[in-house]
């Protein structure tokens, strides 16, 4: 409808701009008698100019008819002195059109003149030598006319009118037919067809376009522009139908409008709540500590059932092979018996993707389940009393399973990640063979006892252990035998050392180290002894021994933390060395002994008496 107006508008300022409206019939009679005056006065111009090329033609003539007809005649009449006749020849050379004055000097001084006007400057004269009629050489008189111009003006002038005037009246004659034809034809069909456009509205039926022409066995432009505009007309009215039903349609939309703005401001306001709730919970859970874990997922569970009036609420996982199992379930005391088989839940389709179902596989129970091809998870409610779930609580519950199983898997990751990372903590602190400290983990514990032993002042003590004659036990026996040996010492290592802070450590090979907090140097002694005879008692034969079985050599040395700040660096370097030093002296003393900071032996010395002599090699 604005195009409508904006179209009139347009064609109104054009009209103005061109001067207002102007019909055709008038433009092209005016044109046509604009051609007609500039024709007729070419027409004129051309006939005029022919008129004088004419009468200039007959006075060229006339000048040769004198001087052929008249001269000759004129000599004849004066040689004979014959003056009525030269007279009378005279006079009728004055007859002639446009001659003015006739004059003939004789040559005797006689003159004859016949004048028939006022003469004019603009007249011209022609003279003629009249000679002898026998004797040519002799002139016997001049013969002079003088020719009237004006006459040649005037025969032009009535000539081009004449020739304007017919061409005048032929146009007037065919502007006539013309403008009667167009007006007929053309200037009243297009006038009844213009008062018919500006009357058509979209608004309204229309009438049909009807023109009054005379009755002709053809079809012309304006019969094509009367049919196209009937089909304008019928086209105008199917708009104005389909307008009206239209109309009609949006006021029933507009009707139904606000109740549907309602109900859509309802569900964005109850999806917006919703995905605040999920939102809380993802910020509050996805953190939570294992033993948090349950009662973060329960409580949201609880919120989750009465936003949908469950009375209970479980998630279920199964692995590949669909072994189902309750992972977290929340039911009111009403409902004590919910959630507690598998069974239906193996009806849950092994297909890729989100399953939905609805009191199929549980009684009064919306499934909400998502498969992947490694595991499956199951979001249940409990509703004996709503069913079944609209299709915005279905988006709803889907938005809430997916929360939920991502939670779940994130933990499930986060254990996994937390027991990988443990199991690494462990093993790079842990010998492999032995399931003791290594090297690493007893450099980090004794910098630890080494403090608190500067805070407390509280001794120290670090055991050096030696395998006696390991080398040639490995040599006669096989590295599989020697492991196995180390393993049983390092069970005997393990059971008299545990006590807070006891650490017994593999240092490399056969050689072990314990720290022993708390413990001074009659303690620590004792606890060597104690592992010394430990050792020997399990009578591991050793056919490359003195002592025909396995056994231990040990050097102690013990560090009072006396408040003073050092670096424990280098004290546990020192005692270390210390400790290492008198593991040595108890190889050259023989082996299976203690040397402690008495530099004497605690227990009682079994075996072969053996020296540094004895043994240079002192493994």
């Amino acid at each position: 409808m604005t195009s409508v107006g904006y179209w009139d508008t347009r064609s109104m300022a054009i009209m103005d701009d061109k001067g207002g409206f102007r019909s055709i019939t008038q433009v092209l009679l005016n044109r046509v008698i604009l051609v007609g005056v500039v024709l007729t006065f070419v027409v004129g111009g051309i006939h005029a100019f022919r008129a004088y090329q004419n009468e200039r033609g007959g006075e060229m003539k006339t000048l040769e008819a004198i001087q052929t007809l008249f001269v000759p005649m004129l000599g004849q009449a004066i040689a004979a002195d014959n003056p009525d006749e030269y007279e009378r020849q005279i006079r009728a050379l004055a007859t002639l059109p446009g001659v003015r004055t006739v004059s003939l000097q004789l040559t005797d001084d006689r003159s004859l003149l016949v004048h028939n006007g006022i003469s004019r400057a603009s007249d011209t004269t022609h003279a003629f030598a009249i000679p002898h009629v026998e004797t040519p050489e002799i002139t016997l008189a001049e013969l002079q006319l003088r020719l009237e111009r004006r006459y040649l003006l005037l025969q032009l002038i009535q000539s081009g009118l004449t020739g304007a005037l017919l061409f005048a009246l032929s146009t007037l004659l065919v502007v006539w037919v013309g403008y009667s034809t167009v007006s007929r034809h053309i200037r009243r069909p297009l006038t009844a067809i213009a008062d018919y456009s500006k009357a058509l509205s979209p608004w309204r039926v229309n009438p049909p376009l009807i023109i009054k022409r005379p009755n002709h066995p053809w079809r012309d432009e304006v019969d094509v522009i009367v049919e196209r505009f009937n089909v304008l007309r019928l086209d105008i009215d199917d708009f104005l139908r389909e307008r009206e039903k239209i109309t009609a349609e949006l006021a029933n939309e507009r009707d139904q409008l606000d109740a549907r703005v309602r109900e859509r401001t309802e569900e964005i306001r109850r999806i917006n709540v919703y995905l605040e709730m999920l939102s809380r919970f993802s910020m509050l859970m996805i953190e939570l500590e294992p033993d948090e874990q349950r009662a973060g997922m329960e409580n949201a569970m609880a919120e989750l059932s009465e936003k949908f009036g469950a009375g209970a609420c479980g998630v279920a996982w199964s692995s590949g092979g669909r072994d189902w199992r309750w992972r977290f379930v929340w039911r009111t005391p009403y409902n004590p018996e919910v959630f507690k088989t598998t069974g239906a839940l193996a009806l849950v389709p092994n297909e890729p993707g989100w399953y939905f179902d609805n009191n199929q596989l549980m009684e009064h129970t919306v499934l909400c389940a998502f498969t992947t091809d490694a595991e499956a998870y199951v979001l249940a409610f409990y509703r004996p009393e709503r069913q079944p779930h609209e299709l915005l609580e279905r988006r709803l519950l889907q938005m809430t399973a997916e929360v939920m199983f991502k939670l779940i898997e994130r933990w499930q990751h986060l254990h996994e990640l937390e027991k990988s990372r443990r199991e690494l903590f462990r093993l790079s602190r842990t010998d492999h063979l032995t399931g003791l400290a290594n090297r690493r983990y007893f450099d980090e514990a004794k910098l630890i006892e080494g403090r608190r032993a500067q805070r407390t002042r509280s001794p120290v003590s670090v055991l050096m252990i030696d395998v006696d004659f390991f080398k040639n036990y490995n040599d006669l026996y096989g590295h599989g035998a020697g492991d196995e040996c180390l393993v049983q010492l390092a069970g005997i290592f393990s059971h008299h050392c545990r006590r807070a802070g006891e650490l017994p450590a593999r240092m490399g090979g056969e050689e072990f180290s314990i720290l022993l907090p708390e413990h001074d140097a009659i303690s620590a002694a004792e606890t060597a002894e104690r592992i010394r005879c430990a050792v020997f008692d399990l009578a591991i034969p050793h056919g490359s021994s003195g002592l025909g079985q396995v056994s231990i050599s040990c050097g102690c040395a013990t560090w009072v933390g006396d408040g003073v700040m050092k670096t424990l660096d280098v004290v546990f370097d020192v005692l270390i060395a210390e400790a290492d030093r008198r593991l040595y002296l108890a190889k050259s003393r023989g082996r299976n002994q203690v040397v402690s900071d008495a530099n004497v032996d605690v227990g009682r010395k079994t075996g072969v008496e053996s020296g540094p002599e004895a043994d240079p090699e002192l493994n």
